[in-house]
């Protein structure tokens, strides 16, 4: 959320925002639409030199980095979101660690947290499967098919519980993760 307190209390909770100041600055500069909300980050576009400047950079990150990125929009929010939760893991005592997915980002930090602390209990919350929805692709499929299929296996493996949100998804995820099945619930 650009513009947002890195700390802040949401309803008992404290939230902790993590990187994003530079991606969220630059979204809203441009005018690129948010991923989470379809929205636009920055407002209409103005006439003009800045108007040209926006749709050229909006044409070359296109062309780059969307093309690229793995496993979603959120890739740059791994690192920083991995570090901030080890060290809160370190630091204080939890009862279980909670990912979500959408972006699938969040499960593949967990999966490294999952692996750093090994007996943390894991809730992946997957909203739509990752690497068999190929419906709305997350990612250039032609370079992440078979890593998209192999790291979201990881999750199904390593999470102590997959939560979906419907019936045949459960079972979707059943015959393509049979590692999973037995932990998999709606």
């Amino acid at each position: 959320q650009p513009g947002s307190a890195r700390t802040a209390d949401f309803h008992g909770a404290t939230v902790r925002h993590v990187g994003g100041r530079m991606g969220g600055w630059l979204r809203a500069a441009l005018g690129v639409k948010d991923a989470a909300t379809g929205g636009r980050a920055g407002g209409r576009s103005r006439p003009g030199v800045l108007s040209w400047a926006k749709g050229t950079a909006r044409t070359i990150h296109s062309s780059t980095w969307r093309r690229i990125y793995w496993p979603d929009h959120a890739a740059a929010w791994i690192g920083p979101a991995r570090r901030s939760a080890n060290a809160l893991i370190r630091d204080c005592t939890f009862d279980a660690l909670i990912t979500v997915s959408h972006p699938f980002s969040s499960h593949v930090v967990g999966l490294e947290l999952k692996r750093t602390f090994p007996k943390l209990l894991w809730l992946a919350d997957s909203g739509d499967p990752f690497s068999f929805f190929e419906e709305i692709p997350l990612n250039n499929l032609n370079l992440y098919r078979a890593r998209n299929h192999r790291v979201e296996g990881r999750v199904v493996e390593h999470a102590d519980v997959l939560s979906v949100t419907v019936e045949s998804c459960r079972l979707a995820y059943g015959e393509t993760f049979p590692q999973g099945a037995g932990k998999t619930v709606v």
